[in-house]
């Protein structure tokens, strides 16, 4: 077991983390977005006292603090923008950045 991975498994939300961070990475390297603002929209079917939420918002606020604020993730619990499929949807359309869901929509 690799000892930096708690319990030997990575969550989904580290998963999550992990691919976003990349992409971001990627857009911070093109100089356009070096004075523009980014708004992220991410999705997710859990309530907004449940502990992926949580993770979440934590998620935001290092990727706004990491950025100086121009990259900002908008949170939108309780399948606010759609359930699992939608937001699945919504993610291969463009429409939706991220999202909390499940490998049987995929």
């Amino acid at each position: 077991m690799n000892p930096g991975l708690r319990g030997g498994r990575r969550s989904p939300a580290a998963l999550l983390a992990f691919a976003v961070l990349g992409v971001f990475a990627l857009l911070g390297a093109t100089p356009a977005t070096a004075q523009t603002k980014v708004t992220a929209k991410f999705s997710s079917i859990v309530p907004d006292n449940h502990p992926i939420h949580m993770g979440l918002l934590r998620f935001a606020s290092l990727v706004a603090q990491r950025t100086n604020g121009s990259v900002e993730i908008k949170i939108f619990p309780s399948g606010q923008l759609g359930g699992e499929v939608e937001t699945a949807e919504g993610i291969k359309l463009g429409s939706i950045e991220g999202g909390v869901i499940t490998t049987s929509v995929l």
